[in-house]
């Protein structure tokens, strides 16, 4: 492959992190990054530093970057094939955790299957106990069979009576059958399956060929690293130069036991003082100083990373108004978008613009309001982003069923699934189906297709019309790679066979309408995107369901998918938005809440630092933050709290922020009113910042480190 020379300007710090050592085993490099120090872009030109011909010529199969969601993997995709170029950057390895575990459980077993938490919920209606035949297994009792049963061998199953096997697994020999029957698999996975099989592998000293073969670790974002993660990084880490980056004030995952001072102790321990090496990243390119100042006052200067912003100040200080509701704030927030996208002539687009919060209830609440007051405003959309697929968590999963019926009719489970939903077939009709169809050693489907064996089962008529329905769609009907063919398949199936009538017996509300409307409308969405990104020789069909949650099975090799579109508002939670960045954002005033609490002030400073121009951090007009409003307002005394701890906590934070409010701020702290941008110098400053008709000029003296680099042999470096 020919690839041009590559410029990559750095700073200092950035530079030691670039061509910091790698090539012996057994080394460690943690990099400290504070928010917008340039921590992605600096890691990816630490990749084409280590495949340079000065670096060390390492191959893109060599280099396994990890991290924690799509959205973070596919952001440093991106900002990896900025730097190395498209085709590079498609080879290169980098994936969510769970992709890794995955691609290894893959090369382990031939056959195994992933149970998502509704098919989980239909698998156990099909298992009824063994102790009451009309009661379906609980979930959680689903979860240990499943769990366990990896561990039956065929032997066991053999020679072992049930009691033996209940005595030893808990579960009657009976269940099993069943369940591996239904699920056409030995091996069934749930998530957190995967995860701990991937450790147990790893620790087992038994690795895939594809493993071994790695010489460097990177983990980003290792600050929400939790225990599960920390072990499969110190065991792929063994005999590896391993490179850690993180930001311990950006920790937002402590609910799932994330500590970024126990993973560092535990990751630490393993090497010597001269085999690790610390490096701090404190220089700021994303926000402006005003927006860091209002920032470093919710987790205190002390405790931030950063010491020095290099943006210049656009001179509009954070805005935080008061409200008397939410819903006056949202309606604010409505008009003041519309308003920015106006006086800025478009050059403000909608996607620039995030709407967070702490919770989905919030941001679904100030979604709604958008998609009510949005009808009829042409050109502008709204758009929720979200870890995973929605609709998986809803009762359109379903079509998760006949996506897999639609590939192969022969997978008994998503059959069995399908089956139950339809009219006057119940539970007891399901099972019999199964019971006579395992008595003839067929598949359940070559059983429905058989005329003489239906005849004699007296099954009702609504299965003989859905069996030729999906055997008419698979040879004739559907189109198995154009999107709107496998949508209109799916809804067909779903008017014609149960999933509408369930729906309608649900009683659903206007909200949960509107949902699953925009559930539907994201599933056609995505499979568009996908008919770009699937190989030549996959049919979008199966790739589709190969990915549709990519959380787990994104071929790290994939193309990159588009984050936003410009015409279209972003929703999200914190948490979502996490590695992401806004030119303009807005925090909803519920995020004023529990400050007392450090946990959280650390997600508000996350969220706070996703903007880079302009931000909105409102309030109302009951609620305060001391470190940034001052003292209490007289109605809202700081002990009316009956919990004499949560009056100790507050105390303690007032006084803190009482040091905080003494130190006098180098800017404004914020305004009570939105910037008026009535003149072309004040939109100017704004725009400046958001990089819009500007050419950025670049700080020479921030940068007197130049690395000149190709991903060729034949890449250079030159001081």
């Amino acid at each position: 492959m020919n690839y041009k020379d590559i410029e990559i300007k750095c700073t200092p710090p950035q530079k030691q992190v670039i061509v910091s050592e790698f090539s012996q085993p057994n080394t460690l490099l943690n990099v400290i990054a504070g928010p917008g120090s340039g921590k992605t872009r600096t890691l990816c030109s630490r990749i084409a530093y280590m495949m340079s011909e000065e670096g060390g010529s390492l191959k893109s199969d060599e280099i396994l970057v990890l991290s924690l969601t799509n959205r973070a993997v596919d952001d440093f995709k991106h900002k990896l094939q900025a730097i190395i170029g498209e085709q590079a950057a498609q080879e290169a390895q980098v994936m969510t955790f769970h992709s890794f575990a995955a691609s290894v459980i893959r090369e382990q077993y031939e056959d195994w299957q992933l149970l998502e938490d509704e098919e989980l919920k239909r698998l156990c209606e099909l298992v009824p106990k063994a102790a009451n035949k009309k009661q379906s297994t609980n979930l959680s009792t689903m979860r240990e069979i499943i769990r366990k049963a990896r561990y039956v061998t065929p032997e066991e199953l053999v020679n072992y009576e049930t009691g033996d096997i209940r005595k030893r697994y808990g579960f009657d020999k009976g269940t099993f059958l069943k369940i591996r029957s239904l699920v056409g698999s030995h091996n069934m996975f749930t998530y957190e399956d995967i995860l701990f099989e991937c450790n147990r592998i790893l620790s087992s000293g038994e690795l895939p060929e594809f493993v071994t073969n790695y010489k460097v670790i990177i983990v980003d974002e290792f600050q929400d690293v939790y225990p599960l993660l920390a072990e499969m990084i110190m065991s792929l880490s063994k005999g590896k130069h391993l490179t850690i980056s993180g930001d311990p004030n950006q920790s937002i995952y402590g609910f799932m036991g994330a500590t970024p001072e126990k993973n560092w102790k535990r990751i630490a321990a393993n090497y010597d003082n001269e085999s690790k090496k610390l490096v701090t990243l404190s220089q700021a390119f994303r926000s402006t100083p005003e927006l860091l100042e209002l920032s470093s006052k919710i987790l205190g200067q002390q405790q931030i990373n950063i010491r020095e912003c290099v943006k210049s100040s656009a001179n509009l200080p954070p805005i935080r108004m008061s409200f008397d509701s939410l819903e006056d704030e949202l309606k604010f927030v409505f008009d003041e978008i519309q308003r920015l996208e106006t006086v800025s002539d478009g050059k403000i687009r909608y996607s620039d613009i995030s709407v967070l919060s702490y919770t989905n209830q919030e941001v679904d609440t100030a979604y709604r309001y958008f998609k009510e007051k949005s009808k009829g405003i042409e050109g502008m959309g709204i758009n929720r982003l979200n870890s995973t697929p929605r609709w998986l968590r809803t009762q359109l999963s379903i079509l998760l069923q006949y996506l897999k019926i639609l590939i192969d009719p022969r997978q008994n489970f998503p059959l069995l699934s399908s089956l139950n939903l339809l009219h006057r077939v119940g539970l007891a009709t399901v099972n019999s189906i199964y019971m006579k169809a395992m008595s003839e050693k067929m598949y359940v489907w070559d059983f429905l297709q058989n005329p003489e064996l239906m005849k004699e089962a007296r099954l009702p008529t609504f299965i003989s019309t859905f069996v030729s329905y999906v055997e008419e769609a698979r040879t004739s009907k559907l189109d198995p790679n154009d999107p709107n063919s496998i949508l209109k398949i799916l809804l067909e199936m779903g008017e014609k066979f149960g999933l509408k009538r369930k729906l309608i017996t649900s009683k659903l509300t206007e909200q949960q309408l509107d949902e699953y409307s925009s559930c539907l409308r994201s599933i056609h969405k995505s499979l568009k995107q996908n008919v770009s990104l699937k190989p030549p020789d996959e049919t979008l069909l199966k790739f589709y369901l190969n990915n549709y949650n990519s959380h787990v099975l994104l071929n790290p090799k994939s193309n990159f998918t588009k984050l936003y579109n410009e015409s279209e508002v972003n929703f999200s939670t914190i948490h979502t938005a996490k590695g992401l960045e806004f030119p303009i954002v807005f925090i909803l005033s519920p995020n004023n809440f529990n400050l007392s609490d450090y946990k959280r002030r650390r997600v508000v400073y996350v969220g706070l630092t996703r903007a880079s121009a302009l931000l909105y951090f409102n309030k109302l007009h009951n609620q305060y933050v001391y470190s940034i409003d001052g003292s209490s307002p007289s109605d809202v005394p700081i002990g009316n709290s009956p919990d004499p701890e949560s009056i100790h906590r507050l105390k303690v934070l007032e006084n803190t922020a009482r040091s905080y409010m003494e130190e006098k701020p180098k800017h404004i702290m914020y305004e009570k009113s939105p910037p008026k941008l009535a003149t072309a110098k004040d939109l100017s400053k704004l725009l400046a910042v958001m990089g819009r008709n500007y050419k950025r000029a670049i700080d020479l003296s921030l940068v007197s480190n130049t690395l000149k680099m190709a991903p060729t042999v034949a890449r250079k470096f030159h001081r």
